[in-house]
């Protein structure tokens, strides 16, 4: 793809996120769940008593977040509201809890206790009540900005596994857009989408096709749950597909080839590349300079040939916002300073972590003693940890505009398209 024309598209798409991220709404009332108050009036004791270690953690979590921000009566899948029946059999253990003590009645409120919290709560529900600072949930309800990034600071780059995208072939590549216009803010353009495949899964179905239509039925299912995860306006997005879509808008390549294992046994391989020619006169790879000068003095040389026309392997990365404080542009720091002080949620922060996923490539390869590539002025940079030399290899792709970032917000974690990273 001409990268002028990229640009010009990433700017379009920009400006209109610009627009759409200045329209705000006059935050809704919120009741303040009573459990929390009440956890936080009883001693530690008589919590342990009347609701285990369950609610040991739920009174730690209060103890550490803003009871002001809207999101606290939905959290753990709104079991703490107050018309939860979970919250509300907490709230009267406690009341059993402090009359029990008072008649040193011992044995019957803590088996109560265990039953309500590992009857009324899924295992995932129970897991997820901590404080932030343990699991690095519901960050964005810490009240001190301090304690916030502390704990934003102990996030580290993740590779974003590409398989399941390989296993499920072509059509997986071929149905991701080659843009970001349907993640943008208040974008509904997916509804057509939604309303094109209903059809497309009626058809299969009346030709017969009944696996084929399960497999579409899914498809739709997973796109009306993202769809009612809209969040502030903000629509969901995994990183996989975020990947996918950031590798399409740039025109990386798709490719899959039938590979001999060993005994005739064949297997379908997928991969995604990215051209050399793609990064124009830039040339970060060390070994392919050597290759280069021995292919000038040994041109004969086949196996050198194919390594000279050789593609990069595509290896998208996410890195938490820190990593890149450095390079952060105004743009970006004005966008990262009112999510964190939002009108619509009444100034307050709406998303625990922030991420950039970079459409990155394979380079430095694994497995070396250290880990070197050219910068822009042709000087060898060295490492001794391979995240490192990606990182820095990264930064320079990214200011050069030899590739787009995007940058994303993360909630409860769930994965939200923001904007690109410009």
């Amino acid at each position: 793809m001409n990268q002028e024309f990229c640009s010009q598209k990433v700017l379009e798409l920009q400006n209109e996120f610009l627009k759409r991220i200045a329209h705000h709404e006059t935050p809704d009332s919120h009741d303040v769940p009573s459990l929390l108050c009440k956890i936080i009036e009883c001693d530690d004791e008589l919590v342990e008593f009347a609701l285990g270690k369950v609610g040991q953690k739920l009174r730690l979590f209060a103890q550490n977040v803003d009871f002001q921000h809207p999101d606290i009566v939905s959290i753990f899948d709104g079991a703490i509201a107050n018309d939860h029946l979970f919250a509300q059999e907490c709230l009267e253990l406690l009341i059993l809890g402090e009359f029990a003590r008072e008649k040193k009645l011992q044995k019957i409120v803590p088996i109560l206790g265990k039953i309500i919290t590992q009857e009324s709560l899924s295992r995932n529900i129970v897991k997820k009540i901590d404080v932030p600072s343990n699991n690095r949930m519901h960050v964005r309800l810490i009240k001190d900005k301090k304690e916030r990034e502390e704990i934003r600071l102990t996030k580290r780059m993740q590779i974003i596994d590409l398989q399941s995208v390989y296993k499920k072939g072509e059509d997986a590549w071929s149905v991701h857009p080659d843009n970001f216009k349907k993640f943008l803010r208040f974008d509904t353009a997916y509804e057509e989408d939604l309303a094109i495949a209903e059809r497309k899964a009626q058809r299969y179905k009346d030709l017969g096709c009944l696996s084929l239509a399960d497999e579409v039925q899914k498809s739709i299912e997973n796109f009306r749950e993202h769809m009612d995860q809209s969040y502030y306006g903000f629509n969901r997005i995994t990183m996989t597909n975020a990947a996918v879509v950031l590798a399409k808008s740039l025109g990386y390549n798709y490719s899959s080839q039938e590979v001999n294992y060993s005994y005739g046994n064949y297997k379908n391989e997928a991969k995604i590349n990215v051209n050399r020619g793609f990064f124009k006169k830039y040339n970060f790879d060390i070994d392919h300079q050597a290759s280069v000068s021995t292919f000038a003095s040994q041109s004969s040389d086949l196996i050198i040939t194919k390594k000279l026309n050789s593609d990069y392997s595509y290896e998208p990365r996410v890195y938490p916002l820190h990593e890149f404080s450095d390079i952060l542009t105004d743009s970006v720091k004005k966008t990262i300073e009112l999510l964190e002080n939002f009108p619509d949620a009444g100034n307050k922060p709406i998303f625990d972590h922030f991420g950039i996923i970079v459409p990155g490539v394979s380079y430095p390869l694994p497995k070396q003693i250290l880990y070197k590539f050219l910068d822009e002025k042709g000087f060898v940079q060295s490492y001794g940890v391979r995240e490192d030399a990606l990182k820095a290899l990264d930064k320079i792709l990214i200011k050069g505009q030899y590739l787009y970032a995007i940058l994303v917000g993360e909630k409860d974690g769930k994965c939200y398209f923001i904007s690109y990273f410009v």
